[in-house]
């Protein structure tokens, strides 16, 4: 179980200004989307400094990144959630 709380993580990116996603996104960031300036996903391959270099990689004007722990709750409704998107 530790092992699973550590590799996920809620991540949500602040941008110096609005942007629709990239269009090729890892397969392990879940469910991102985008209001305003601000990108949030879950990160299922959780590693701080691959992660934030990821994010450098597809996307400009980076302000600030921040990183959640979540849940056994939270983390189960994540992969649910992906589950029900990748069916529709």
């Amino acid at each position: 179980m530790e092992a699973l709380s550590a590799r996920f993580r809620e991540i949500e990116i602040t941008l110096d200004a609005a942007s629709g996603l990239p269009s090729e996104l890892p397969a392990t960031w879940l469910d991102p989307e985008v209001s305003g300036v601000v990108v949030r996903f879950t990160d299922t391959r959780y590693e701080p400094v691959r992660s934030r270099d990821e994010v450098a990689h597809r996307f400009v004007g980076v302000r600030e990144i921040h990183s959640r722990e979540m849940s056994f709750r939270s983390i189960f409704l994540a992969l649910a959630k992906s589950r029900r998107s990748q069916c529709a």
